[in-house]
């Protein structure tokens, strides 16, 4: 190689290093900024929801009016909060998981009572959160969040992302994925429930 070649060479990787360095506290205050998921231990975020759209999911969260509400409002002991999207394939495979989460619940006639399963679809319409409902045969309440201000809260978790929060609103424990065995996940739910 001659000089010049070798003189060109070396500049042009000067000038990556030098892009490379200048570019890094730009990276670095985006790491920063990232906001942090929300995990065990932590305090749920204010999340204020819709009314539910239908008579009978107002029943199953004992809710008295139509109108917009905040999870302390549902008098349970534990809320299971599922964070999915309907774009999603991973949340696809995770529904009926959840379906047979919420009728192993509602089998217990010591557990129905005090466990109650709300699903979010981020950036979902109420019609395309409505459609996943029908097709997937939800039984319990979803709620739409179109502009995933709810999603942002928690931290921008990957989906489908489940969280276990107590009636204080405290978050207990999370699972991120689907959950591959739901008999596995039912007995931790059981066992965090005693826990309160």
């Amino acid at each position: 190689m001659n000089q010049k070649k070798m003189m060109r060479c070396f500049s042009c990787l000067a000038c990556l290093i030098f892009i490379g360095l200048c570019d890094y506290p730009t990276h670095a205050a985006e790491e920063e900024s990232k906001p942090e998921v929300v995990s065990a231990g932590m305090k749920l975020p204010q999340i204020t929801l819709d009314a539910p759209g239908s008579e009978k999911d107002m029943e199953y969260l004992s809710l008295k009016d139509p109108k917009p509400f905040s999870l302390p409002q549902v008098p349970a002991k534990l809320i299971v909060l599922e964070i999915f999207s309907v774009y999603c394939p991973h949340c696809r495979n995770q529904a009926p998981k959840l379906n047979k989460i919420y009728r192993l619940i509602q089998k217990d006639m010591e557990l129905s009572p005090n466990i109650k399963m709300i699903g979010i679809a981020a950036g979902a319409d109420q019609n395309k959160t409505d459609k996943w409902k029908a097709t997937f045969r939800i039984p319990f309440p979803l709620f739409a969040d179109s502009k995933t201000d709810i999603w942002k809260k928690l931290g921008k978790p990957g989906v489908p992302y489940t969280l276990l929060v107590s009636s204080r609103g405290k978050v207990l424990s999370t699972h991120s994925g689907v959950t591959e065995n739901t008999d596995k996940f039912f007995r931790h739910i059981k066992d965090v429930l005693k826990q309160q």
